[in-house]
C-alpha cells in the first residue's frame, strides 16, 4: 500500500511540476500581452490571446488529471473525493503515510504555483486597466470628431454629476 501512496505522490509531484511549468508560461505570456499593448500591436493581442486560451485548456486538463489522482486517492484511503478537493488535504494525506518533511518537492512546487497565479493575475489586472485607459481614450476621440464635447460637473459634496452637451 505504501508503494500505491509513494506513486500517487510521486504522480501529483511531477503533476504539480507541470502546472508551475504552463503557469510560468501564461505568465510570461501575460507580459508579453502588456507590452503587446503598450505598442498597439493588435495582431500580437490577438496571437498572444489565442495561446493564453490553449494554455488554459492546458490547465483544465491538467484539472481533469489532479481529479483522477483524487479519486484514487479517494479510493485508497476508503474515503469520500470531496475530502480530498483542497491540496491542503491532499499534502497531509501524504505527509502522514509518507512522513515527509516540510522542505518537499511537493509543497515547494505548490508555493511556487501559488505565486505564479497571483503574478498572472496581478498582471492580468493591469493589462485590464491599460484597455479601459485606451477604450475611455478612444470614446474622447470619437466625442470629438463628432463635435460631441463631454463635461463633468460636481456637486458641492464632489458626487460627480455627468453631462453631455
Amino acid at each position: 500500500m505504501k508503494d500505491n501512496i509513494q506513486s500517487l505522490y510521486n504522480s501529483f509531484t511531477d503533476l504539480w511540476k507541470r502546472l508551475c511549468d504552463i503557469h510560468s508560461e501564461l505568465y510570461g505570456i501575460t507580459c508579453e500581452e502588456y507590452l503587446a499593448l503598450l505598442n498597439s500591436n493588435i495582431d500580437q493581442v490577438n496571437a498572444l490571446l489565442e495561446h493564453k486560451e490553449v494554455l488554459i485548456k492546458t490547465i483544465d486538463d491538467f484539472e481533469a488529471e489532479r481529479f483522477s489522482l483524487v479519486l484514487r486517492i479517494a479510493k485508497i484511503s476508503q474515503s469520500q473525493p470531496t475530502n480530498f478537493a483542497k491540496f491542503k488535504t491532499v499534502y497531509e494525506y501524504f505527509h502522514k503515510h509518507l512522513q515527509l518533511d516540510n522542505e518537499n518537492t511537493l509543497l515547494k512546487y505548490h508555493a511556487t504555483m501559488l505565486d505564479l497565479i497571483e503574478k498572472t493575475q496581478d498582471q492580468n489586472k493591469k493589462n485590464r486597466i491599460f484597455l479601459n485607459k485606451a477604450l475611455h481614450s478612444i470614446q474622447e476621440l470619437r466625442f470629438e470628431l463628432n463635435g460631441v464635447s463631454k463635461v463633468d460637473n460636481y456637486s458641492r459634496t464632489g458626487e460627480k454629476q455627468a453631462h453631455c452637451r
